[in-house]
């Protein structure tokens, strides 16, 4: 079953133009949310926070399983991700 995906609107206000296609291309994988491939749980928090690798990006994600969406709340380079949420 598909989710819907959300994404914050100034999520993508950092990130490069040439990137952007990339990213929203990446974000498909987000159909089924769950960890796998690319996707995992970020241990160590209350919440539950998950994220997507894509490339040398990380987008920051949350899961509402009743509703059936994904909100992507940011995307953060592999070292702004590491200095946030520690090793991922």
């Amino acid at each position: 079953m598909a989710f819907k995906v959300l994404i914050h609107p100034k999520a993508l206000n950092d990130i490069p133009s040439s990137r952007r296609d990339q990213i929203k291309a990446a974000l498909k994988e987000l159909n089924d949310p769950f960890p796998g491939g690319n996707k995992s749980k970020i241990e160590g928090y209350k919440e539950e926070i998950y994220r997507l690798r894509i490339g040398s990006f990380r987008a920051m994600y949350r899961i509402n399983s009743e509703k059936k969406e994904v909100y992507v709340y940011e995307f953060l380079t592999q070292e702004q991700a590491h200095k946030k949420y520690g090793r991922l």
